[in-house]
């Protein structure tokens, strides 16, 4: 019978093996993504474009809300938002939509209306309409989440991430 106290699955040479292993698997992935990035830009223009500018136009669109939160007109709109969706909270289904607070579709309604967050958004609409509508490079894009005020260097590393994965499967899908 052999002693399970003693018995080391793995070896400090087997782990030593399997980090350098993973270690040059990171790296050689990292390659591929810039490959994989270079070869969407080369065979389909266009697409990469897209790319850019939605990363571009999605790090400014976190710019965009975080400002019209910050602005001061903003403030008393807000905290009846706070304190309607904590009564909301509070209340079933049914008395939601009995007092007229929920769609047939299920969604919430806030009843913003055309305060000062409206017109602040419907700017910042035309803001980043023209933003995706624009040509923008592919280090812009890839430098967008890291320079947005708005977002922590970990949100970036995510939406970064996140784009590199696009990438990887417009790839994998379109060889």
């Amino acid at each position: 019978m052999e002693n399970k106290l003693n018995h080391k699955p793995y070896s400090v040479t087997r782990k030593t093996l399997l980090a350098s292993a993973m270690v040059v698997s990171c790296l050689f992935t990292r390659g591929l993504t810039a490959q994989e990035a270079t070869e969407i830009r080369l065979q389909y223009p266009q697409v990469a474009d897209l790319f850019n500018a939605f990363d571009v136009t999605q790090a400014k669109s976190f710019e965009e809300i975080a400002a019209i939160n910050a602005n001061p007109a903003t403030q008393q709109t807000q905290n009846e938002l706070q304190a309607s969706l904590k009564m909301q909270a509070r209340m079933t289904v049914s008395q939601l939509m009995a007092a007229g607070m929920m769609s047939s579709d299920g969604d919430l309604l806030t009843g913003m209306g055309n305060g000062p967050h409206h017109s602040l958004e419907v700017e910042a609409r035309v803001r980043l309409m023209e933003m995706m509508r624009g040509k923008h490079s592919h280090e812009a894009a890839e430098a967008a989440f890291e320079n947005s005020s708005a977002i922590n260097r970990h949100t970036a590393e995510v939406f970064k991430r996140g784009r590199n994965f696009e990438e990887k499967l417009f790839c994998y899908l379109y060889r």
